[in-house]
């Protein structure tokens, strides 16, 4: 008889064992779950000296989203757009790691290499040539501000032109220099004031 309780004591004790071995992988497995959820893989890199801020695409279109047009004109005068685009600030972009400041300027690269520098005075206060849609240099209080764009007529940018794109948007059917946008956006760099 004593040898049965034993036995059942035993048995109770590796049942509990197993029960509890269980319980603590399931919190762990749980707990693991929540640590490894990833929002994709990184479509851009922003840095600004030690400080780097990587965002995803779903990051990106979490942000506050700018539905605006914007089209460009080419070094020969040749007109693309109005489109309208859903975009991002460039200055939300890049805040996580300080933006930009007076003095300082913000250099962006595409996934071939080919970059454009702009100025605090371009990206804060608008400062370069805007056109109307016809082509022809217009002065206006209203500026277009400085995005990343994501989408085109509301479908994602695709080929050469996205996923990212720089321009240059407004609630007008505003058209800025070609030199204002850039296709497949990967790195912005802030640049310290010389």
């Amino acid at each position: 008889m004593k040898r049965k309780i034993t036995l059942l004591s035993l048995s109770l004790l590796v049942m509990t064992g197993m029960m509890l071995a269980s319980c603590g992988t399931t919190a762990t497995t749980t707990a693991q779950s929540v640590i490894t959820t990833s929002t994709g893989p990184t479509a851009l890199t922003v840095t600004n000296g030690s400080q780097v801020k990587t965002y995803s695409m779903s990051q990106i279109k979490d942000d506050n989203l700018v539905n605006e047009n914007g089209g460009e004109k080419t070094q020969d005068g040749t007109i693309i757009g109005p489109y309208p685009y859903i975009a991002v600030l460039l200055t939300d972009i890049i805040y996580p790691v300080g933006g930009v400041t007076s003095g300082e300027s913000v250099k962006l690269t595409s996934a071939d290499g080919s970059s454009t520098t702009l100025t605090y005075d371009q990206i804060v206060n608008g400062n370069f040539n805007i056109y109307n849609s016809t082509g022809s240099k217009i002065t206006t209080a209203t500026k277009p501000t400085i995005c990343i764009i994501f989408s085109q007529n509301g479908s994602p940018l695709v080929g050469s032109t996205g996923p990212l794109e720089l321009g240059a948007l407004s609630t007008m059917n505003f058209i800025t220099d070609s030199s204002l946008w850039l296709s497949n956006v990967q790195k912005i760099e802030i640049i310290p004031a010389q």
